[in-house]
């Protein structure tokens, strides 16, 4: 059980980098201090501080790219890190969001007796996920994900399609707990209603520009969409235009003839999205492969309806019909279909933008704070030898 004012180390190797992870983990800091708990991080691009109610701690980690070797430096070092400031300030529960870091943990943990949860936000095993890294990159982290399989106390799944993924890998089902991506609702501002006398029609793709977010059949949806709508906008964010990804997108809409109906606006802070999701008329996500996304749930807070492809990660935050629309993926015509469908069928249309923001009222970070507090478990001596 949870003591009075936990004390939670949250570990990720990179903390304030780009991207769906990074942002993740610092929504789990800020939920974790808001409700309860002191939070100390350990990552490598942090200053070490002792403000409160977050302290940070710094690990240093190189950029040895061969076989990520920088990241097995990383975790030994946290192991000792871990300990050293266990020493001083007792630590109740360690949660850790990269998987080789979990080596370093699992250690402080057999040494300490403090419970491990590694969280997973991707699985290695999916191939749209596994092309985005290295083959050398890739047999690190299913060797991770073996391992943790294997030994983690309790792992924190964010999709189904992990849960089962280490199922198979033996991991026991008591083991394995659903921690999707949460927001807090109430600090989500409600978004003004949309002018409906609005000539373009906008639709908004937020992610990385890689194979694995479908960026290629959204980019050959277009031509279909704008013949019907020639009032459409595609606003992308997350390159820039001058970037090699970006120029890769614009080539191919300059070929697919759609590159007037094409805005990149390049990486933005993650607090001026809100303005682009409110004035969207549909968020769009046509990925290949997602642990849990957030971009649909801060579009549905938003009151934006959302087109999706049908696959773990996705189909756990949008319903088909309810507060979006889902397709396969890799189809750009159906993705066509659905955009147009959802932008020209007035009735459909404000039915999910209606059901929107009430959708993602289940995934509340008070909730998922409240359950990883609740894992704490019973400090005695009995309760440790079935915990270690």
């Amino acid at each position: 059980m949870a003591t009075s004012c936990p004390h939670v180390a949250v570990v990720n190797r990179y903390f304030w980098h780009d991207g769906g992870i990074p942002v993740a983990v610092r929504n789990w800091v800020e939920a974790l201090a808001k409700y309860g708990a002191r939070v100390t991080v350990f990552a490598s691009d942090v200053e070490p501080t002792a403000a409160a109610p977050v302290a940070f701690v710094r690990v240093p980690a190189p950029r040895w790219r061969r076989f990520d070797l920088g990241g097995f430096v990383f975790a030994a070092r946290l192991w000792r890190q871990l300990s050293a400031w266990h020493r001083r300030h007792r630590i109740d529960i360690v949660q850790v969001h990269d998987s080789q870091a979990y080596f370093g943990a699992y250690a402080f943990e057999r040494r300490c007796r403090v419970p491990v949860v590694p969280f997973l936000h991707g699985w290695i095993y999916n191939p749209w996920r596994a092309i985005a890294y290295r083959k050398s990159q890739t047999l690190i982290y299913k060797m991770s994900a073996r391992f943790i399989a294997r030994h983690a106390w309790r792992v924190g799944c964010i999709s189904q399609e992990i849960r089962e993924g280490l199922a198979r890998l033996g991991a026991e089902a008591h083991r394995l707990l659903l921690f999707p991506n949460a927001l807090d609702l109430e600090a989500w501002p409600e978004a003004e209603a949309k002018a409906p006398a609005r000539e373009e029609r906008q639709i908004l793709f937020v992610g990385r520009f890689a194979r694995e977010k479908g960026i290629e059949s959204l980019l050959r949806a277009l031509p279909q969409v704008v013949r019907a709508l020639p009032q459409a906008v595609c606003v992308m964010i997350g390159a820039e235009a001058q970037s090699p990804e970006g120029e890769a997108v614009l080539r191919l809409a300059r070929e697919l003839g759609v590159a007037d109906h094409l805005r990149l606006l390049g990486r933005l802070p993650h607090a001026q999205l809100r303005a682009h999701y409110a004035q969207a008329d549909v968020v769009v996500l046509p990925s290949l492969s997602e642990g849990h996304a957030i971009v649909p749930l801060e579009a549905l807070a938003s009151g934006t309806p959302v087109v999706a492809t049908r696959i773990s990660g996705l189909v756990e935050t949008v319903r088909d019909g309810d507060n979006g629309l889902l397709v396969p993926p890799g189809d750009p015509e159906a993705l066509a279909e659905a955009l147009l469908r959802l932008l020209q069928d007035e009735a459909l249309y404000e039915r999910l933008k209606r059901r929107a923001r009430p959708s993602v009222a289940r995934f509340s970070w008070q909730q998922a704070v409240e359950k990883f507090l609740a894992l704490i478990p019973d400090p005695s001596p009995a309760a440790w030898r079935a915990l270690v």
